[in-house]
């Protein structure tokens, strides 16, 4: 794994909530993705979970394309946003709109490239050395291929992740990983991704 992608001071642009929240249900209208990685990063630089989203729009979608996703509202929105002109090049700052949406933030923008980076942090209790983590991902667009990686914190132990991720590795950092391949996935139907692992102290990878 390369040097993540570090926090990009972002403009935003507040919108009235009801510009975005049409709901509890998901947003219409998003275009169709050809893949979806799906990374959890429990307590990697600070006491909570950084997740990320790296989304490749489908060939056949014209761009710009405008996406809306849903965030927890835990997360209090997204900590970065950007694109790329490739799966793996260089991330540029993207600017969005959100509004919260009752459970979820609502974030929106108009992708110029089949390639967007979302990144968000949720809290985690780390007072007691029995950990949990879950994230849902709400299943706002379509996706081919939906892949999950999940990084296993520093010095943690018992560690266990449903669904079973069966791709271990190990990273250029150091870190374990565990990766799955969860096949393709239809709007509208959510991802859940829950992590427990034991682990003594509160101090991040």
């Amino acid at each position: 794994f390369a040097a993540r992608f570090r926090v990009l001071a972002l403009a935003l642009l507040l919108l009235p909530a009801h510009a975005l929240a049409q709901g509890g249900g998901a947003p219409k209208g998003n275009p169709p993705l050809a893949s979806l990685i799906i990374e959890v990063w429990p307590e990697y630089d600070r006491p909570a979970a950084l997740v990320i989203l790296k989304g490749a729009l489908a060939e056949s979608v014209k761009l710009p394309a405008t996406v809306t996703l849903r965030l927890p509202a835990a997360s209090g929105g997204a900590a970065a946003v950007a694109y790329s002109d490739t799966a793996d090049g260089n991330l540029l700052n993207l600017k969005y709109e959100f509004a919260n949406a009752g459970e979820y933030v609502a974030l929106k923008f108009d992708a110029p490239t089949r390639f967007f980076h979302i990144e968000f942090y949720e809290p985690i209790a780390t007072t007691a050395p029995a950990r949990r983590f879950r994230y849902v991902w709400p299943g706002d667009l379509a996706a081919t291929r939906v892949m999950v990686v999940v990084q296993e914190p520093a010095i943690a132990t018992d560690v266990a992740v449903d669904p079973n991720l069966d791709l271990p590795s190990t990273g250029q950092d150091g870190l374990r990983y565990r990766s799955g391949d969860l096949g393709a996935r239809d709007a509208g139907k959510p991802v859940a991704i829950a992590v427990r692992y034991t682990k003594a102290d509160a101090r991040p990878s």
